[in-house]
Formats: C-alpha cells, sequence, structure tokens
C-alpha cells in the first residue's frame, strides 16, 4: 500500500512540475504572440512560430532541470534535437488547433487570439506530456 502510495505521489508530482512548466512556456508563448499582433500588427500565424519556438526553448530548460530531472539525462545536444522534434509535431498540433479555434471565434473580439493559444496549449500539452516522459526524458531501462 505504501508503494503504491509512494508511486501516485511521484507520478502526481511530476504531472503538477510539467504543468506549471508549461504555464511558464504558456506565458511566454501568449506575451509574444500578443505583443507581436498588438503592438506591431503582426499576422496572428506569423508570430505564433516565432512565439512558440522560445516557449520549447523555455520549458526544455525547465523541464529538464525540473520536471525530470531525475530521469536519464542524455548529452544536451541530442535530448535537444529529440525535444525540437517532438515539439515539431506539437506545434503543428497547437498551431493548427489556434489557427481552426481562430476560423470559428468571433474575428474582432479581442480575446479570440488569447483563447485561440489557449486552446491549442492544452490539446498539445497532453501530447507533451506522454512524449516527454516516455521518449525524451525516458527512464533508462536497468
Amino acid at each position: 500500500m505504501i508503494d503504491l502510495i509512494t508511486s501516485l505521489r511521484q507520478k502526481y508530482e511530476q504531472f503538477a512540475k510539467f504543468f506549471i512548466t508549461g504555464g511558464i512556456g504558456y506565458s511566454v508563448d501568449s506575451i509574444i504572440t500578443n505583443i507581436g499582433i498588438f503592438l506591431f500588427d503582426i499576422k496572428p500565424l506569423y508570430i505564433r512560430i516565432p512565439a512558440y519556438i522560445v516557449a520549447a526553448t523555455t520549458t526544455w530548460i525547465i523541464n529538464r532541470n525540473f520536471a525530470f530531472r531525475t530521469h536519464h539525462r542524455a548529452p544536451a545536444p541530442i535530448q535537444w534535437l529529440k525535444y525540437l522534434t517532438a515539439n515539431s509535431f506539437s506545434m503543428a498540433l497547437n498551431v493548427g488547433i489556434f489557427q481552426l479555434s481562430l476560423s470559428v471565434l468571433p474575428s474582432k473580439a479581442i480575446w479570440s487570439p488569447q483563447l485561440a493559444v489557449t486552446i491549442g496549449s492544452a490539446v498539445a500539452m497532453f501530447f507533451n506530456y506522454y512524449t516527454y516522459k516516455y521518449v525524451i526524458f525516458a527512464q533508462k531501462l536497468r
């Protein structure tokens, strides 16, 4: 019973750390997206890609050193390439959902881009968690 409780605690603790990290990445993504749209009049899709890359870089550093730090640590360049590869799929999913959301949300509403970022990020979050846990930061087999 104690092993089960310990296992559940570790699992939820790791997800909580991942979630906090994702919140930081989401904030970076949202801030850059909104600055690009509202201060520099950049089209939403054009600003989303660099915003997402900066956010992904931020979350890789934090995930590597916080949420998944007890996992096997591949050399940083190799892990970064794996992370970028996984994030290219996640980015496509995130940006695709973002664009789809923008197409159905009111186009003139100031809150539409933010809600679209939120929806895209939420969908990509679950893809990312399992990809990071079982591929990028996977436990080394003994």
